[in-house]
């Protein structure tokens, strides 16, 4: 390393820093900087930055070449930027503080000069032109790498040469919040990797905007109309602030060219989305920055924030800004300040990037009021958490819910916090409405699954429960349910069909396994709510008994006051259309639910009846897999085959009234006319679940086949049936 007189460092200072106002002015500031920085020669392949060092330091290149480099875990490097004359090395993490990312190696023999701490200190006072053109070069060059560590991972099969071919054929392109990447119905002339932010991908329909998919870091969009030639098939938008880069159509059909094998990855991403599309299951893509805000006076943001940073850490890596963390850093102006500095805005935003690229997941947790920083974490939510105190008045918070349309896309959800206690929440329906939230978690204070559910929900690991029906048969489901819990597998949300609808909510209410099974015990078999038969016009029950028992074992409880996230499912025949119940009266869904068309009284709803929601789907997977960010666990109890005969002929009614006082039972086990009802109910539904279990990670089918769909006399038995075989199933998906 050779160290040159002041005058010639003065001189090469001057080759970097053009004259930001006037020659004195410049002369001046070259002449205070020029002490504090040295020249510095490296050989070929010497290092000069350290990836995991921290420097206050710049070097300006002048004269040769300089490879930035990233360790990978297995150990190996990957060029990532080539640094020429002219060019800074280490500005980001001089200006906004942090250790380095990568390695920096001279790559041909080469010179720099070195900028020392006090160099920089002088510039950031007195040269803010300055600082705000390196913030802008440092974050264009994050950028950038962010891209040459992407696309190995989308284009495995290409060598170091071909990805930096392909790097040189994009085109760069920066999305604030809200705006279009395009709309349906534009041309589709080329296709987009996200490098930082998020898109969200729509249609409109006669409800309004349908939300398809959400698009994050590293993954593809677009690329289905360069194959097409057609135009674009729905809207794109940025969820929060992106850079994407761009390849054209004949950018593309150049690189195919060249590189055939680039299809495979393309044709993986066409397959992927083709099926999720066909299956009606959305991509909810990976979420990184998650912002939690006060929806109420009472909300401990800060101590929840440290709680949920700890659970996120047993799915990566966490890190957790607030705004002191940030005012300490960067200045006590971004707490007072409506409007920021631009160079701090930069400074900020270049870090923020930075962070990014670096940890898995980032909590930003927003101040008690609606501050500059509040504004600033919503700005850059992919996720936002809505804090509220059960004990609060809905709708009353240092944060108004008005406030998220003017400055995020990102969707809320609602988080509510309970202390230690069996009462079941409430006024959840009025939360929902005054954030507009599109879910919700109940969490008790004090335990700790509570918060790693909410960690599993942000990080797509969610556990779903869904439960068939099939009338006794059913009983099974709480056997599984207990050897679920005894195996610690952990249920998010629940859901089910008929009498899986009714098991399901009882495991909602926060039921232990022996409540759940004195209560369904004592609907079903000790109170015999199908006792009370009637002309069968409607149907063979008239079903006061059912209502009465129903609604005197679940109240006046709301769906979204239940602990964890339900629904069920009845079919609506007015319109022979599925009907979701996911908010309203408990009772009231769960009594459609298993509204057996000729066996129960349809349930009127409006102008519309609803019957059981097993008619158009007895299992819904379906359903389960669009609302669970995660897993989905489906218990089946429906029967494949049944109503087999051994009859030349179908007997007379006479024939088979005679059978009931006969002691010679000729045609006892003849089909009667609720065995044919009942059947026929399942038909369909039958006919689609093998489309819909192949969205199941474990698919459960108890061996109940034997026992009828009235069988409650069996409730035991089924139960035992139910528990062993899970318990068998659950240690086989473990191993």
């Amino acid at each position: 390393m050779i160290i040159a007189n002041q005058n010639e460092i003065a001189r090469l200072l001057s080759t970097i820093f053009p004259p930001d106002s006037s020659e004195k002015f410049a002369e001046s500031l070259l002449g205070e900087i020029a002490p504090h920085a040295e020249k510095m020669n490296l050989r070929e392949r010497d290092i000069l930055i350290r990836q995991g060092d921290s420097s206050f330091s710049i070097y300006y290149v002048m004269n040769g070449r300089f490879h930035v480099m990233t360790e990978q875990p297995d150990g190996s490097t990957t060029v990532v930027a080539e640094i020429g004359p002219g060019e800074p090395i280490g500005e980001i993490q001089a200006l906004t503080g942090g250790v380095h990312t990568a390695n920096v190696q001279a790559a041909t023999d080469s010179t720099v000069i070195k900028l020392s701490q006090r160099a920089v200190e002088i510039i950031m006072e007195k040269a803010p032109e300055t600082v705000h053109r390196l913030l802008k070069t440092a974050r264009m060059r994050l950028l950038r790498s962010q891209l040459a560590i992407l696309l190995p991972s989308l284009f495995d099969s290409l060598d170091d040469e071909a990805l930096r071919d392909i790097q040189g054929k994009v085109q760069w392109h920066h999305l604030r919040s809200g705006e279009m990447l395009f709309r349906e119905g534009d041309p589709g002339d080329r296709l987009y990797i996200v490098i930082l932010g998020r898109l969200r991908v729509t249609l409109e329909d006669s409800k309004g905007e349908k939300i398809i998919n959400e698009v994050a870091r590293g993954e593809i969009i677009g690329e289905m109309a360069l194959f097409s030639s057609e135009p674009r098939s729905a809207t794109v938008y940025a969820v929060r602030d992106c850079d994407l880069v761009s390849i054209s159509q004949p950018a593309f059909d150049e690189i195919i060219k060249k590189y055939p094998q680039v299809m495979r990855t393309i044709t993986k991403v066409l397959i992927n989305r083709l099926a999720r599309r066909n299956r009606e299951v959305p991509s909810k893509g990976s979420v990184t920055n998650i912002t939690v805000i006060p929806a109420s006076y009472n909300a401990p943001v800060h101590e929840f924030s440290v709680r949920l940073s700890k659970a996120l850490s047993l799915h990566g890596k966490v890190l957790h800004i607030t705004g002191r963390l940030v005012c300490d850093k960067f200045g006590t102006s971004l707490l007072r300040d409506p409007v920021p500095k631009e160079t701090l805005q930069v400074k900020l935003a270049a870090w923020l990037d930075e962070q990014e690229t670096k940890y898995p997941f980032i909590i930003y947790e927003a101040d008690p009021s609606l501050s500059p920083w509040t504004l600033c974490c919503l700005s850059q939510a992919d996720q936002i958490l809505a804090l509220a105190q059960a004990s609060d008045t809905p709708g009353y918070g240092p944060v108004a819910s008005s406030v998220l349309p003017s400055v995020t896309r990102a969707t809320c959800s609602m988080v509510i916090l309970h202390p230690e206690s069996e009462t079941l929440p409430s006024n959840t329906g009025e939360w929902l409405r005054s954030w507009n939230a599109v879910d919700h978690q109940h969490v008790h204070w004090d335990i700790t699954s509570d918060i790693e559910r909410v960690a599993r929900y942000i990080t797509n690991t969610s556990m779903g429960l869904v439960l068939s029906g099939g009338g006794a048969r059913g009983f099974a489901h709480i056997g599984v349910i207990r050897a679920l819990r005894e195996g610690g597998i952990p249920i998010d949300m629940i859901g089910g069909t008929s009498m899986g609808a009714v098991i399901a909510s009882a495991y909602a209410l926060g039921w232990d396994d022996q409540k759940i099974y004195d209560e369904t015990k004592n609907i079903f078999f000790i109170n015999n709510p199908l006792s009370d038969y009637t002309f069968p016009i409607v149907s063979f029950f008239r079903c006061r008994n059912l209502d009465r028992v129903l609604e005197n074992s679940y109240g006046d409880t709301c769906i979204e006051d239940l602990w964890i996230r339900y629904f069920c499912i009845s079919t609506n025949l007015s319109i022979a259309e599925i009907e979701i119940h996911d908010r309203g009266s408990l009772w009231k869904a769960v009594r459609a639910s298993i509204s057996y068309p000729g066996i129960a009284v349809p349930v009127v709803k409006g102008n519309h009846l609803l019957i059981d929601g097993g008619v158009l789907n007895n299992l819904p997977i379906d359903i389960m897999k669009k609302r669970c960010r995660g897993s989905v666990i489906a218990v089946d109890v429906s029967i494949e085959e049944d109503l087999t005969v051994n009859y030349p002929e179908v007997p007379s009614p006479w024939r088979m009234l005679w059978d009931r006082v006969s002691p010679v039972k000729k045609y006892s086990k003849f089909p009667n006319i609720l065995d044919i009802l009942t059947r026929t109910a399942e038909l369909s539904c039958i006919n689609r679940k093998q489309q819909t279990i192949v969205d199941a990670d474990l698919y459960l089918r108890p061996p109940v086949d034997n026992f009828k769909l009235l069988d409650f006399k069996s409730f035991d038995k089924l139960v035992d049936i139910g528990y062993a075989y899970a318990k068998e199933e659950i240690k086989k998906w473990d191993n």
